[in-house]
């Protein structure tokens, strides 16, 4: 994901004396076995013992580039969806689902579909669709430059992802040291300055 390493780099450049770690992985970290002062959650939490600051909330949005829809029609519903070729995040499963919201507020799809193609990350996934190899679903934070200088466009604009929260998160019942503290604040701070202007 982006935007940790967005935040840290900012924080390293506010605190140069500071060294920071970052892992990346889609699973469930376990913070006290693995040693992991702060992490970056996205969605809801079901652990009691931590402690949660939401930074962001953001929807995905459905994306191509362009070089993709001169060559395709443009989907005007999920439906249409189904006549291109699909790109997603994915963990090994033949299907995926995705859930649209017309902008309207009443209107809902689910689409279900075998991806052209899946990947268990969004910096490839990203470079993939920028390739024109087909329509998927990017976080805004990931790679948001390639939507503001036209490099990806948004396919189907009134048809919306349901919206996530990002959140930085530590245990509850621990010891907190002050440049974990210090990079929380900044994190909160920050991630609204360097994400500014995020679909919803």
């Amino acid at each position: 994901m982006a935007s940790p390493r967005a935040l840290a780099g900012a924080f390293q450049a506010a605190y140069p004396n500071v060294r920071v770690q970052i892992f990346i992985t889609e699973r469930i970290v376990d913070q006290i076995a693995e040693g992991v002062d702060l992490a970056f959650r996205v969605g809801d939490l079901e652990d009691s013992s931590l402690v949660a600051r939401r930074i962001l909330t953001y929807r995905h949005q459905l994306v191509a580039s362009p070089a993709y829809l001169a060559k395709h029609k443009p989907p005007k519903t999920p439906r249409d969806l189904l006549n291109h070729k699909l790109l997603a995040f994915s963990f090994w499963k033949p299907e995926n689902h995705w859930v649209f919201t017309h902008a309207n507020g009443k209107d809902k799809e689910t689409l279900t579909f075998q991806p052209w193609l899946s990947i268990n990350e969004y910096s490839g996934l990203a470079a993939s669709l920028l390739a024109g190899s087909g329509i998927g679903d990017l976080p805004p934070i990931v790679q948001p430059h390639l939507l503001r200088e036209g490099r990806l466009v948004e396919v189907m604009p009134k048809w919306h992802f349901r919206t996530f929260n990002l959140s930085v998160v530590h245990l509850g019942n621990r010891y907190i040291p002050q440049s974990v503290r210090v990079f929380k604040e900044f994190a909160t701070q920050m991630a609204p300055t360097l994400f500014p202007s995020l679909p919803a």
